[in-house]
């Protein structure tokens, strides 16, 4: 199977969009005594979102890159959106636009970001007496890797 340069390219996007929530993290964390976003939040999107792309590069129907991918855009989020709204409401002079609403979502986003990698693969094993491939053994139709 080739590498499939689309999934690619919008891997290396989501990357990108990562390193710019970290970037936005850094920049509040200096402006701010007390910053609402930590760096090392948008390190870590970063990480898992480079991890994902080589991933999602070199096994394109893996679809663990791909949760890893959505993982760190969540991470991303939850950074990019606590930095502008905490920037936002407490700094900035007059306020901006939808700062409030976007420091109330970025600290919801931080617990999906967690959370999903862990459910999901435990979610996709198949219950004892299920078998992957030809023959009798089918998957559940309730398994979100079922056909």
């Amino acid at each position: 199977m080739r590498p499939q340069p689309l999934g690619t390219a919008s891997a290396v996007t989501a990357t990108a969009v990562c390193a710019g929530a970290l970037a936005l993290a850094a920049w509040v964390d200096a402006r701010m005594a007390d910053p609402p976003a930590t760096v090392l939040g948008g390190v870590f999107a970063v990480v898992i979102a480079g991890f994902a792309t080589l991933l999602v590069h070199a096994r394109p129907g893996n679809a663990i890159g791909r949760l890893l991918l959505v993982s760190a855009l969540l991470q991303a989020g939850s950074v990019g959106l606590g930095a502008y709204g905490g920037y936002g409401v407490d700094v900035a002079e007059p306020d901006w636009p939808l700062a409030a609403v976007a420091a109330q979502a970025g600290s919801m986003l931080w617990l999906p970001s967690f959370v999903l990698p862990v459910t999901v693969p435990w979610r996709s094993t198949p219950p004892a007496g299920c078998r992957r491939g030809g023959g009798g053994g089918r998957w559940p139709p309730w398994s979100p890797v079922s056909p």
